[in-house]
């Protein structure tokens, strides 16, 4: 996946031989371009090699601003309704209509979070099932699904590493997608195990 300074995340042909992974793209325009390898593991996909590639400009001295569109959201009746509110904020940067929320989809991920969460396992199967597995054990059938998860101090954090990784940015932006669920779990130690799940023609 590809993030470049237009703000629009892309997949890139790719290729493996056994040994080594190569990737051909062109930067859309001057300035910082984040390049990201997702890889499906046993836990399901995961972002394991990040790069960021500098096109026409020097690379900054210092560490630029990283705050995510939406991440300001400081007030919502709890957890879950302060990254909802972020999700909505960070699609209308970009123009985009806000996704339904969902009570099923939030009973989904909802699940998923506190698995993840008593388990200390950040993972899209933390022995819960993938994404797909989990809708259908609720009962529900999509025609596109997608999820984020993250574990972080704050929910503000959380969503900012959404927003920073091409492929989470990918769903919050994904047209394909017409309804969320969101849930927050906090473990001992008071940080978040954030869920995002994402569904299109859902039924």
């Amino acid at each position: 996946m590809v993030l470049g300074p237009g703000g629009a995340p892309r997949t890139v042909p790719s290729w493996f031989d056994g040994t080594t992974l190569r990737a051909r793209f062109a930067p859309d325009r001057a300035g910082e371009t984040t390049v990201q390898v997702v890889a499906d593991l046993a836990g399901g996909p995961r972002p394991v090699l990040e790069a960021t590639v500098f096109a026409d400009v020097e690379p900054q001295a210092h560490e630029p601003d990283r705050t995510a569109p939406g991440e300001e959201v400081v007030t919502g009746a709890d957890d879950d309704e302060r990254l909802a509110a972020m999700v909505v904020r960070a699609r209308a940067s970009a123009s985009l209509s806000p996704l339904a929320r969902d009570a099923r989809l939030d009973g989904v991920a909802r699940e998923h979070a506190k698995r993840m969460a008593e388990l200390h396992q950040l993972a899209h199967d933390a022995g819960d099932g993938d994404p797909l597995e989990r809708l259908r054990a609720a009962g529900l059938e999509a025609g596109d699904t997608g999820e984020n998860v993250a574990h972080a101090a704050s929910i503000g954090l959380a969503h900012r590493a959404f927003w920073a990784s091409p492929s989470h940015r990918a769903n919050i932006l994904s047209r394909e997608f017409d309804r969320i669920g969101v849930a927050v779990v906090r473990d001992d130690h008071g940080e978040a195990w954030a869920v995002e799940t994402f569904a299109g023609r859902l039924r």
